[in-house]
């Protein structure tokens, strides 16, 4: 391949190579977390005769992501699994394609620097997991397609920061599409550079109003489905019988109500404000501008978010998940404190080559709140109070050696989470088979499940042993119906309906402690069978299905002699 051509395909390679490296830091597990939602979605299973008196599963219909809306009964209970990986690698090339494109707009120039910038950006560890504040996906080890807008959200602001404002009214389509309330909280961001391209006189009105007119025109394919389907649900402005803040403090209140925030992660959250106007400083003129006004956006929405809660209650308003906003906040931090890493490393001046840049480089990649160190060390060099002059012979190559060995351990530590989900996985599906085979269509399941928040009024117990992983894929892979689980009360959210029942169901079971309760229960409420840990002793009563850490009981026929799998 010619330098020219590798000058404009080789960052192109480097960042498909970091959505690879960024899975082996996170891992993968497919069918995990909110892929419970999108399985039905594949598998039509509200379409099946079994499922249709199923409240939760039919609420799936109006799941409004235009990105599930295509995915609808493309897989059965045999292929399912298999689209998630597929799906995440291009979910993180997508992420690194805005990576790249944001180089330019935060002058990262030449083929070396956009390298080692996707580079630093794909062993980020503020970039793991959620982000603080607000509990938004940034890189997870489940595909979700909020990771995806992720990726068309730093291409439109990319775009719009480059003052092509056609192209990224558009690429806001693409987010609407995939994820409507990111897109929610792209459009000031957009709007705001619009207005500073105005004010310095990079496009005029004349100039900008057709260029927004024809990518709203070309955006009306994408927009106009999920509109459809959010306008189809019958349920959709429909005043809710509960108090809505109420049901969010039961379920998730991390994404909606700022008094259940960590103190310590509206510090963190803070402290990356911070550290992206201190990284802003070394831009200058347009570039430096635009950073700060992306910034301020989407913490403007960070801070709605945080005040909406104590003047409305409207689902519609709070369902905007605005304090998830801090995701961006998060990508926009690493992102810029990359950049400046990157432009360091190629200057001319050897102190940052040697000292500044790996010191940056370190407080980026090895620890979850190191770079909020990174205002003191840009601070630093521009007071140019340099470390020891011994020190600085070792500072680089310590600190390469420590990043290798917190992404090593990184690795390793997915690898093993990884082996021990596909482990109960494998569990949960050979359940699901015999499920299939040995109970009738109507049968329904009370499988385990649990408090995942334990801040509102429904009862935990820390005393339940440890759950199996892997249990989101019994229902699509049994397509026999579950009773109630904890998670599948996000359906509250696009379907209020469904709340009394689930609040009601999972309050029951969530106060069941011992197999002999939930038997009674299932019998009670005719449900015919009950999942549970295998005994590790005598037990009375005896599991028709015996798996190695999951059995089956019977409700209606406890002593039947098991069958195993």
């Amino acid at each position: 391949m010619d330098r020219a051509r590798w000058q404009r395909l080789g960052p192109v390679v480097i960042a498909f190579l970091c959505a690879w490296l960024t899975i082996a830091i996170t891992g993968h597990q497919s069918g995990a977390g909110n892929n419970l939602f999108h399985l039905p979605i594949l598998t039509g299973l509200y379409d099946q005769q079994n499922f249709r008196g199923d409240a939760f599963v039919q609420s799936i219909r109006f799941y409004a992501s235009g990105f599930w809306m295509l995915m609808r009964h493309v897989a059965d209970r045999d292929t399912m699994l298999g689209f998630f990986l597929p799906l995440q690698v291009a979910s993180r090339f997508l992420f690194f394609v805005g990576v790249l494109a944001m180089a330019r707009p935060l002058c990262v120039v030449d083929l070396r620097q956009k390298c080692v910038f996707l580079v630093l950006v794909a062993l980020a560890f503020a970039l793991r997991g959620t982000a603080p504040a607000g509990d938004g996906g940034l890189l997870v080890p489940i595909f979700t397609h909020s990771e995806l807008a992720n990726g068309t959200t730093l291409i439109a602001l990319a775009l719009a920061m480059r003052d092509r404002f056609g192209a990224a009214v558009l690429a806001w389509s693409v987010t609407f599409f995939i994820n409507m309330f990111m897109a929610v909280w792209l459009a000031p961001a957009l709007a705001v550079l619009a207005i500073l391209s105005l004010m310095r006189g990079a496009v005029s009105v004349r100039g900008l109003a057709p260029r927004v007119l024809v990518g709203g025109i070309a955006s009306l394919p994408l927009i106009v489905p999920v509109l459809m389907n959010v306008f189809g649900n019958p349920e959709f402005g429909r005043a809710p019988t509960f108090d809505y803040p109420t049901f969010l403090r039961d379920y998730w209140p991390m994404h909606f109500l700022v008094d259940q925030v960590a103190k310590r992660d509206l510090v963190a959250l803070a402290g990356l404000v911070v550290t992206t106007w201190v990284a802003s400083l070394m831009l200058e003129g347009h570039a430096r501008t635009a950073l700060r006004a992306v910034l301020i956006s989407y913490a403007a929405i960070w801070l709605v978010g945080a005040i909406v809660p104590l003047i409305t209650r409207s689902p519609t308003i709070l369902n905007l998940h605005l304090l998830r906003s801090s995701a961006i906040i998060v990508i926009i931090t690493v992102v810029a404190v990359a950049a400046t890493i990157a432009r360091l490393l190629d200057g001319d001046a050897q102190v940052d080559r040697r000292v500044w840049a790996p010191l940056l480089a370190l407080l980026l990649v090895a620890g979850p709140y190191l770079i909020l160190l990174v205002p003191v060390v840009l601070l630093l060099r521009r007071a140019r109070l340099l470390p020891l002059a011994a020190a600085q012979r070792w500072i680089a190559g310590v600190a390469l050696l420590v990043m290798a060995v917190s992404v090593g351990w990184a690795i390793r530590t997915s690898l093993v989470s990884d082996a021990r989900f596909r482990a109960g996985q494998r569990e949960w599906l050979a359940m699901a088979t015999w499920a299939r085979q040995r109970s009738a269509p109507g049968d329904r399941f009370l499988l385990p499940t649990k408090n995942i928040n334990f801040g509102g009024s429904l009862p935990h117990d820390d005393r339940e042993p440890p759950f199996v992983p892997g249990g989101d894929v019994f229902e699509a892979a049994a397509q026999r119906r579950v009773w109630v689980g904890f998670k599948e009360g996000a359906a509250a959210m696009w379907t209020p309906s469904y709340y009394g029942e689930w609040h009601r169901r999972v309050s029951d079971v969530l106060s069941l402690h011992s197999l002999p309760e939930r038997v009674a229960y299932a019998r009670r409420n005719g449900i015919a069978f009950v999942v549970d840990h295998c005994p590790t002793g005598a037990a009375a009563l005896r599991p028709t299905y015996d798996g190695h850490d999951l059995c089956v009981y019977r409700a209606n026929e406890p002593e039947r002699v098991p069958s195993r799998s």
